[in-house]
């Protein structure tokens, strides 16, 4: 391991969140984030993995990214309700899908190429389509992603 202090680091930037409810059963939303988050200054930084066991102990990696953060980010979603009878029970059937994608990132303190994670894309889920009333839900179903909604 390694133990440095960072003398300076900046991290800015910005989010947008959309959400719309055009009817009473279907709702989407839409989040974007951007982070521009760099070290400012570490001139002690460790060797990237590619260096190390070299000549060279410390390089400086001011003005690199800090490890961990996307530059952008995006999420998105969308839920249908379909008010129901089931076994005699009312309530909402709902079915939704949500995914995500975030840019590629450093997981090592110096941006190594070997150590980088490429950008990736979350699998767009489907949750389980679920009896609900009044704020609960059949065995088995899954959490919906707005708050339920009665229908009695």
């Amino acid at each position: 391991g390694y133990l440095a202090n960072v003398p300076r680091v900046r991290s800015q930037g910005f989010e947008l969140d959309f959400a719309v409810r055009p009817s009473r059963n279907f709702n989407a939303y839409a989040n974007f984030a951007y982070t521009d988050a760099k070290y400012v200054s570490f001139p002690g930084a460790p060797v990237p993995v590619e260096l190390s066991g070299g000549a060279v102990q410390f390089v400086d990696a001011s003005g690199g990214r800090l490890p961990g953060v996307s530059e952008y980010a995006l999420s998105y979603g969308a839920e249908y309700r379909i008010p129901a009878t089931l076994f005699g029970n009312d309530g909402d059937f709902y079915i939704g899908v949500d995914g995500s994608l975030r840019s590629d990132f450093s997981s090592s303190p110096t941006p190594s190429a070997a150590l980088n994670i490429t950008a990736t894309t979350s699998p767009i889920s489907a949750p389980a389509i679920a009896p609900i009333r009044d704020g609960t839900c059949s065995a088995g179903c899954a959490t919906p992603s707005t708050p339920n909604i009665s229908t009695s």
